[in-house]
């Protein structure tokens, strides 16, 4: 079955597991909730942060929500 037969055969909405997935869809974990907090610390304290983890544990995750959740208008992301 290739990608493209996915969708219609499940009913799926989207392709599940993709990095599409809405921030506001993703699961959030303590451990998320951890990581989201101390990169909005980071954030407001204009500093500099280094995000690291095992594979898989959720860093892209993690980031992609914490940009989400930020002004464009007020921040740059490079």
């Amino acid at each position: 079955m290739t990608l493209g037969q996915l969708r219609p055969y499940y009913g799926f909405s989207r392709l599940p597991f993709s990095r599409q997935i809405p921030a506001s869809a993703l699961f959030r974990s303590s451990a998320h909730q951890e990581a989201l907090a101390r990169i909005a610390f980071v954030i407001a304290q204009e500093a500099l942060g280094l995000l690291t983890g095992e594979v898989g544990s959720g860093k892209t995750v993690a980031a992609r929500a914490a940009l989400a959740t930020l002004d464009p208008s007020r921040y740059s992301v490079i």
